[in-house]
């Protein structure tokens, strides 16, 4: 009897995010067959070792990779998905070529830019329409999970951090050659729709780009979003082509 397949999916969430936001996500790949770890970035979670905003882009990035390699070794092949922050450490993690990388899914995740780092003068351009829009979505982001707090004063660190993965990301992203999934709301006030346009025009090497424009979000798509279910299926039908879950065979 041949053995069946170990299909894995490795989920990282964003900046002051939390794993528990990807538990619709995760209910529906087991459901379908597939192993999943949602891993808690370094300052997040209800007892870091350190605050978030004192966490170094180095940091996050060896954490990414670190527990990606542990559960990766334990499986055939996996999927990486990454939202916000998350997205981007989960491009720079497929750059690395880590073991048994089958794809990328990447949520609502910036380039070189956005709204709330460097281009908080843009949102004084945004139609008022997408604004507006943009607004009512607002809620979907505050999902009662355990979240760092935020402080004015920490901003320039973050600031400081946030230009350091974006260096890393644009010279990491040539080098990804795994398939890839995109998927960005037209409303999200916090990263500009345009930064999925540019990750997709810098991905020239990889296998596939594949790209979802979203419009019933904002920033936040899970847990409870009205882009949430077909965002899942988006991400469910990615999964399935390039890391598919197979059966016993006698």
């Amino acid at each position: 009897m041949k053995q069946k397949k170990r299909s894995g999916v490795f989920l990282i969430h964003g900046l002051m995010g939390s794993p528990k936001e990807y538990r619709p996500l995760e209910n529906t790949l087991t459901e379908h067959g597939y192993i999943t770890q949602a891993t808690a970035l370094p300052g997040h979670g209800p007892s870091p070792a350190k605050p978030f905003y004192k966490v170094s882009t180095q940091e996050i990035l060896e954490h990414c990779l670190e527990e990606y390699e542990r559960f990766a070794c334990e499986m055939d092949e996996v999927v990486i998905v990454g939202h916000s922050l998350g997205g981007i450490c989960t491009l720079i993690t497929a750059s690395q070529a880590p073991s048994n990388l089958a794809g990328v899914v990447t949520l609502s995740t910036p380039y070189e830019h956005a709204y709330w780092v460097n281009r908080t003068h843009e949102l004084l351009t945004v139609p008022l329409h997408v604004l507006f829009s943009g607004m009512r979505f607002v809620s979907d982001s505050m999902t009662g999970f355990e979240r760092p707090e935020y402080s004015p004063w920490m901003f320039p660190r973050l600031l400081n951090e946030s230009r350091q993965m974006f260096q890393v990301l644009q010279s990491g992203i040539p080098q990804i050659k795994a398939p890839v999934c995109l998927a960005h709301s037209r409303y999200d006030l916090s990263i500009p729709f345009r930064e999925m346009e540019k990750i997709a025009g810098n991905l020239g090497n990889a296998k596939r780009v594949t790209t979802h424009t979203l419009d019933r979000s904002g920033h936040q798509i899970f847990p409870m979003s009205q882009d949430c279910e077909r965002t899942t299926q988006h991400i469910l039908d990615f999964i399935y082509q390039e890391c598919p879950v197979t059966q016993p065979a006698a």
